[in-house]
Formats: C-alpha cells, structure tokens, sequence
C-alpha cells in the first residue's frame, strides 16, 4: 500500500478508542485532526509526547483542531495510560497495525513515532517525522497557525 503524500486524503478508519468504542476519521470531518502514532503506552518519549500533546491541548483547541493518539496497545492499556497522565484526547487501539500500514508508519517491530495534519476536508496537510517528541506538538501548533485558521 503506497504511503499517503501531502495533498492526498488521509486513509479513513475506525478504530475503538479507550473505552473500546469506535472512532471514525469522518468523524473529525469540517475541524483540523492532529493524529499522531506512537509505539507504544507508558514508555519514555511517547509518554513524554503524549504529554507534551496534553500542555498544549487548549491551544490546539482554541484552533479548533483535535487530536487523537494512536498505538498497537489495546483499549484498557489506552485507558490506565490516559488516567495516569490525565490525557484529554482519545487513544486509539491499531492492535492489527492496518491503519499505520495505510498511513505508512509500520515499522519493524512496533508503530513509528509520526504526527499527520488532516485539514477539515480530509486530505493530509503536513507530515512530522521526528524521534524528539516535542518536535510534533511544536510543528503542529505552528502549521494550524500558519494555513488552518480561517
């Protein structure tokens, strides 16, 4: 499956949340998303990111965008994970890694640590890769404010 470009629109899912209900990109359809994958639950830099995402979680807000976390991990590790962190955005369970194959973040043994922009049409925005966690939530807030804004 050929990994999405800019300008392309974001492959659709559904995937159960924390709490093992489902969770549609259409569902985010007329707002920003911020998506960002990530290896895995309580390990050192995704739970710093996941973090770092819920500091700046009203600012993404105020940009009417919303922000949605995705891992292999299942819903109830999703769901300690967010308690312990006090995360107020959704955790997706990709347990078969179908959605990261389609978004092109599969990597060998566990999902790769990137963040999609998909504008309020569905179609991909911006792509960050980078291993420094902050790095995400930095590009992100910066590309809202620069071309989401209306």
């Amino acid at each position: 499956m050929p990994t999405p470009n800019i300008g392309d629109q974001a492959p659709p899912f559904t995937l159960p949340n924390h709490e093992g209900d489902p969770v549609h990109l259409s569902d985010f359809e007329g707002d920003p998303l911020v998506l960002f994958f990530y290896p895995g639950d309580f390990t050192l830099f995704c739970t710093r990111e996941a973090c770092h995402f819920r500091d700046a979680f009203s600012d993404l807000k105020d940009l009417n965008a919303h922000v949605v976390g995705v891992s292999q991990d299942p819903p109830e590790t999703h769901a300690k994970f967010r308690a312990k962190h006090d995360l107020p955005f959704p955790l997706l369970s990709d347990q078969d890694e179908s959605v990261a194959e389609a978004y092109g973040v599969n990597g060998l043994l566990r999902t790769q640590r990137v963040t999609f922009i998909i504008g309020p049409h569905g179609t991909i925005e911006e792509r960050i890769n980078s291993l420094l966690p902050g790095t995400h939530v930095k590009d992100a807030l910066e590309h809202l404010q620069e071309n989401l804004q209306t």
